[in-house]
């Protein structure tokens, strides 16, 4: 009885790939042996200390060396897994049976005939929300089933008036907007409607370039930029924050480019744990995770109206903020956990 998991995922700071899939692998080491193979060299000290997600008594591999179909298969062959579990942006295995194919968003609009078939051979194809889901039947013609991420709680601390966003510095397509942000912050600061608030940006300062244009655009405001953050301050930061704000896809076509939405959003999940109200844009899978416990809007004047009216209204805050950490409760570890070994079990 075994679990094989491949990954594509090669660096451990770049998205939820990397803790989503070490999450499948800690849930189903709990009632089987699991095997956990990765395409590249990967810093799993680094692993471990970027994510919360219980490794203990996984085999995890890295393996360098040129990835090949038919090692794959005969390497699969050889351990003779019970449920194989792989994680890739479009199918590779093929003729197994009892595969299923994870898949955190179809960016390939399109398979052609040889992975169409392997498409065919899977037990099941599993996504990361119900908007992943989607977009899965409309491009490959599959359903999907949905397994959102584990959240691992933040614990709350005292509230502060602070907006916290989480995600790394980057431009281009799928942009976490902290400009955007900024602009937003600076025409409701310079108002006096939000006089002794601040806006705190957590992240991984993966393009230098777009650091700047943030810190440019912060001048002279109460904005904080948490450039490559220890998990320690993150948990600080969202402890403390009052609100959180999400811009991901906003000013983008959701229908034209789906894959620049926020597939899932933990981020969003985390800081609700912690009572941080979710003021967020109403784009991809946000709304499967806020609910009705926080503010989903269409423009950024939308978000400026609600930050406005939430920060002179603290009943409605704590409110909400309770509302948020019963929410973030259903994404919690060991209902994932159950969930996960229900959806590959053999």
């Amino acid at each position: 009885m075994s679990t094989l998991l491949y990954s594509n995922v090669s660096d451990p700071r770049q998205g939820g790939g990397l803790p989503y899939v070490l999450a499948i692998a800690a849930a189903l080491s709990q009632v089987d042996r699991v095997r956990v193979r990765f395409p590249a060299a990967l810093c799993l000290d680094l692993a471990r200390q970027l994510f919360p997600v219980p490794l203990d008594g996984l085999s995890l591999e890295a393996d360098p060396r040129p990835s090949s179909l038919l090692r794959e298969l005969a390497d699969v062959a050889a351990w003779h897994p019970r449920v194989i579990v792989q994680a890739t942006e479009v199918p590779r295995l093929r003729g197994l049976r009892n595969a299923h194919l994870l898949c955190e968003f179809p960016f390939q609009r399109r398979l052609g005939p040889g992975s169409r078939l392997r498409l065919r051979l899977f037990r099941s194809v599993v996504a990361n929300s119900a908007y992943t889901a989607r977009w899965i039947e409309r491009r490959w013609g599959r359903p999907a089933r949905v397994l959102h991420p584990p959240v691992f709680p933040i614990p709350p601390r005292e509230k502060r008036p602070w907006i916290v966003a989480v995600g790394r510095f980057a431009g281009g397509g799928r942009s976490k907007r902290q400009v955007e942000m900024i602009e937003v912050f600076r025409a409701a600061f310079r108002t006096g409607e939000l006089a002794g608030w601040e806006l705190h940006l957590v992240g991984t300062a993966q393009d230098p370039e777009y650091v700047r244009r943030a810190a440019e655009a912060a001048r002279g405001l109460p904005v904080v930029l948490h450039l490559d953050a220890p998990r320690a301050e993150l948990e600080e930061v969202c402890g403390a924050a009052s609100l959180f704000w999400h811009f991901t896809g906003v000013g983008e076509d959701q229908e034209a480019v789906p894959e620049r939405m926020e597939h899932f959003g933990i981020a969003t999940a985390e800081a609700m744990s912690a009572g941080a109200v979710p003021v967020v844009v109403a784009r991809g899978g946000q709304p499967e995770i806020v609910g009705e416990a926080g503010v989903l809007w269409e423009t950024p004047e939308d978000c400026a109206e609600a930050t406005r009216r939430l920060c002179a209204d603290g009943a409605l805050l704590a409110r909400l903020g309770e509302a948020a950490r019963s929410r973030a409760a259903a994404f919690a570890f060991p209902r994932f956990a159950e969930r996960a070994r229900e959806l590959f079990a053999a």
